[in-house]
């Protein structure tokens, strides 16, 4: 999913109890030419900081347009 065209960069967060390794996801991701940042959430005062990061950063991005031709 990280892969698609429509991602411009990817934030891949690990709990540390996944099966999945983050370094892994995160080189596919960075092979497709993506941007991706790898974090590890250690506890619940980390998430929750990550959370408030992503958040700050969701807040920069221009507002979502969904033109569509025709309708």
């Amino acid at each position: 999913m990280g892969r698609h065209p429509n991602f411009y960069g990817v934030v891949v967060v690990g709990l540390g109890c996944e099966r999945l390794r983050t370094h892994e996801v995160a080189e596919s991701i960075a092979g497709a030419g993506k941007p991706v940042k790898v974090v590890r959430a250690v506890s619940e005062e980390v998430a929750q900081d990550i959370l408030a990061t992503i958040e700050r950063m969701e807040a920069q991005l221009p507002p979502l347009r969904l033109d569509f031709v025709g309708q």
